[in-house]
């Protein structure tokens, strides 16, 4: 099929070029920051606690269509996640409303889902029973991807030598289509990005990552002032880390530059908290 997303199946993609990675981009920079200000009421506009943030149900809103129009698992998976935060980690009548509200989305989709024939196919072409060459190739490169770390589970094969190892440990009966014949068969891509990361680089380079995960949200807890302030960013920090850790099943870019900005400035923040604790002790 030629052109792009936009034009030939109406999906949005923004400026990526992947509707996934619009997804990602949406889910991993913005969506925490919003869900964070809704639990602690956090005025952007006032920047200022206590106020009833219009504009995060504002932005929440429209992320949430612009993730429906993106017609991508990524985005339909982020949606998922938004409403289970809502509904576990919010506290209070806010939480009872969205638990509501939940409970009759899901029953209204549930009854869309089995009488409109265009929601039902939606659904199943996007979630449920994805089909086609693309999700065999999908499949069967994240296998791929988790056998080739089994058989070197410790450094991995390195950055950029994986399209071989793919090529071998791909599932026989997932390559038998057009698309893995035409475009996969030489150099096959990354179509998972944990299943990337760990057959690239292993069990070694992911351990200090997860390490300093830990002293991150410790820090957090221990090292700096705890105020509205730190709890605002910390459940921001916390929402950052689910969503990232669900969308990194499939692929949305992790190492982009939003990607990693984004984890920064939860390290920049500590970093500043703890020096200016410093600085009122002295």
């Amino acid at each position: 099929m030629r052109g792009s997303y936009v034009a030939t199946l109406h999906r949005a993609n923004g400026l990526e070029i992947e509707p996934a990675f619009l997804a990602g981009q949406l889910s991993v920079v913005f969506l925490p920051w919003i869900l964070s200000a809704i639990k602690h009421n956090f005025s952007f506009l006032k920047n200022k606690f206590g106020n009833f943030p219009y504009e995060a149900y504002l932005l929440l809103a429209f992320i949430v269509i612009t993730l429906v129009l993106a017609k991508t698992t990524t985005g339909l998976v982020a949606i998922i996640l938004t409403a289970l935060i809502m509904v576990s980690d919010l506290r209070g009548p806010i939480q009872k409303f969205f638990i509501g509200a939940a409970v009759l989305a899901l029953f209204l989709l549930g009854i869309a889902y089995f009488t409109l024939p265009r929601i039902n196919g939606f659904l199943n072409n996007y979630l449920f029973a994805k089909g086609g060459f693309s999700a065999s190739d999908r499949i069967g490169g994240t296998i791929g991807l988790f056998l080739t770390f089994l058989h070197y589970p410790l450094i991995g094969v390195g950055n950029g030598y994986i399209g071989h190892y793919l090529v071998e440990y791909v599932p026989r009966n997932t390559k038998l289509n057009i698309e893995y014949l035409w475009g996969f068969s030489h150099r096959y891509s990354v179509l998972s990005d944990w299943g990337g990361f760990f057959a690239q680089y292993g069990l070694l380079f992911f351990l200090p990552i997860v390490k300093k995960v830990r002293e991150l949200f410790y820090n957090f807890r221990t090292q700096i002032v705890q105020d509205d302030l730190t709890f605002f960013v910390k459940d921001a920090a916390k929402y950052t880390m689910i969503i990232y850790s669900f969308l990194a099943l499939f692929d949305f870019n992790w190492l982009s530059y939003y990607s990693l900005i984004s984890i920064f400035v939860f390290v920049r923040f500590v970093q500043y908290r703890m020096d200016e604790k410093l600085v009122v002790k002295s």
